[in-house]
């Protein structure tokens, strides 16, 4: 029995689950504290927080992770301009670290090229640390390029395995999308996984009766 390749959403929750350890809200552990002595911040480091006030769900965000970081020393200022200035901001690299928000558009793994790839075919839309490792843009290329379904899911679990180890990305959070239902509407789809959020395309075929 053949096994399906991995789908963006898999690879993502995977991810997400891998690194949870490394995420803001287990900051306070010792080990933690420890690794900033041993790079050189026993007392922790100041840094600016790009995100935007236009959302409340990036203001927040980063107003969490600002709490959580300083309880390990690191004091976090926030830049929190309106959309349009934060993307100026985002594009310049004008920034310490960032809060990243998106979506999907394609179930496909090769979605995550969005987030790493820094090769010759260039996708900057949400790379915003401008990403590059060589071995991770080849895992991507012939990801995409593999048609057998088994010797793509191993060329994606490589790529895990390689965007564990180097991804400048940690995994924050899950942010849910809910729609209001009501009888006589149809036509109306939720689109699964991470699509949710694309679903308002099917309105154009949605009726009330």
């Amino acid at each position: 029995m053949t096994r399906p390749p991995p789908s963006a959403v898999q690879l993502h929750a995977l991810l997400s689950r891998r690194r949870r350890n490394s995420s803001p809200a287990r900051a306070t552990s010792t080990p933690t504290k420890a690794l900033l002595a041993k790079a050189g911040y026993p007392n922790g480091f100041e840094a600016r927080l790009l995100a935007s006030s236009q959302y409340s769900f990036h203001q927040n965000t980063a107003i969490a992770i600002q709490s959580e970081l300083a309880k390990i020393g690191i004091k976090v200022k926030l830049d929190l301009p309106d959309w349009a200035s934060r993307m100026a901001k985002a594009t310049a690299a004008d920034y310490d670290f960032t809060v990243l928000g998106s979506l999907g558009e394609i179930t496909d793994a090769d979605w995550l090229s969005n987030y790493y790839y820094g090769g010759d075919k260039l996708v900057r839309t949400n790379n915003s640390p401008y990403f590059n490792d060589p071995q991770i843009n080849e895992l991507l290329d012939k990801g995409r390029a593999t048609i057998d379904k088994d010797e793509r899911a191993k060329v994606y679990d490589a790529f895990v395995d390689r965007a564990l180890e180097l991804s400048p990305l940690v995994y924050f959070m899950w942010r849910e999308q809910n729609y209001a239902v009501r009888k006589g509407v149809t036509g109306f789809t939720n689109m699964p996984g991470f699509l949710t959020f694309q679903s308002g395309l099917s309105i154009e075929n949605t009726k009330v009766e």
